[in-house]
Formats: C-alpha cells, sequence, structure tokens
C-alpha cells in the first residue's frame, strides 16, 4: 500500500509501466509495475481541505484543488510548490490537465469552468453558467475539452476556444462524475 489516507488522484505513466498516485495527507507516490516493486515516496505541503487532484500525462505535475477554491501547482520529481492560482471562489470539484501541455481546466461548486495556462500561471478562459460540472477531461489526440455534471449532459469544448461544439443528453446515469477518452 503506497498510502494511508484517502487517495485524491491515481495516473500512469504513457507505457503504462509506473503508477502515480497522491494522497489527502500529502503523500505522494511513484510505483514501477513490476513483481515485488517498491514505490517510492515523497510528501507534498496540501492544503488541508484538498477536495481535487490531477497529474499531468507525463508526471512532472500534480494540480490541486481545494475547499475555498485555489489551486495549487506542484512539481511532482521535488514537491516544490510552482504556483498558486486564484479564480474560483468556491470548492473545486474537478481539474483535468491538457496532456502534452501547461494548461489546466478546473470547476467549482458554483457552476462555474476556468482554464489556466500552469506555466504563465495565470487564467486564459472562462465558462460562466454551466450547472454544477464533476468531470472534466482533454482529448489525449487534440485537445477537446469534455466536461459533464449534474444535468446529465456530456459538452465537448473547442481545444482552442472552449466553446461549446456538441453535447448529449445521456439517459443515465443520474450525473456524470467521471469521463475518459479511449
Amino acid at each position: 500500500k503506497a498510502h494511508k489516507a484517502r487517495v485524491l488522484a491515481v495516473a500512469s505513466s504513457a507505457d503504462g509501466g509506473e503508477a502515480w498516485s497522491v494522497a489527502a495527507d500529502g503523500s505522494l507516490s511513484r510505483t514501477r509495475i513490476e513483481s515485488g516493486a517498491r514505490p517510492t515516496s515523497r510528501r507534498i505541503d496540501l492544503e488541508v481541505s484538498t477536495t481535487a487532484a490531477a497529474f499531468s500525462a507525463d508526471g512532472s505535475m500534480l494540480v490541486t484543488g481545494g475547499a475555498f477554491g485555489e489551486i495549487r501547482v506542484f512539481d511532482t520529481a521535488s514537491g516544490a510548490l510552482r504556483h498558486k492560482l486564484n479564480g474560483h471562489r468556491t470548492e473545486l470539484q474537478t481539474l483535468a490537465v491538457r496532456p502534452g501541455s501547461s494548461i489546466v481546466a478546473s470547476a467549482s461548486a458554483e457552476a462555474d469552468l476556468r482554464i489556466w495556462d500552469t506555466a504563465a500561471g495565470r487564467e486564459i478562459g472562462f465558462v460562466d453558467g454551466d450547472l454544477s460540472l464533476f468531470a472534466l477531461t482533454f482529448s489525449p489526440r487534440d485537445g477537446t475539452l469534455a466536461s459533464g455534471g449534474v444535468d446529465r449532459r456530456l459538452t465537448l469544448r473547442d481545444a482552442t476556444t472552449f466553446k461549446p461544439v456538441g453535447d448529449r443528453l445521456l439517459k443515465a446515469p443520474q450525473m456524470i462524475g467521471t469521463l475518459a477518452w479511449s
């Protein structure tokens, strides 16, 4: 077991040879997927009320969000805090990192979707008025952003403008809690 606290996010390397995870107590683990391999771990200074987390595709960056809307960007190799991003006023529901870039999408309980450039440390997009979103993910192929939440609506957003380019109302489940691209 790599963690003793609730796990916030899990990801894997592109080759599937390594798993990464972070828990609510700030333990950050990298585990080589081989029989007998032990995880390497370090501690990072998460805010006390961290509610969401996501790794970059290469595992070099961890993005976390908390109950007060602050987003924190960490370097996973050193555990150093790179940026604090402020814009949300309420609890973060979900985060997504665009593969191969420094772009992050975040959604809060206030029903706002924000797009960030973590390399520059600033907000680059804002969408207001969606119902509460609980799931975000970027397409690894072209950067299209998929979002979903309490209204069972899956929305696809343009990779550059983040404006809706299509949506579909799902008959089930009662809400969209997670999304992934195949």
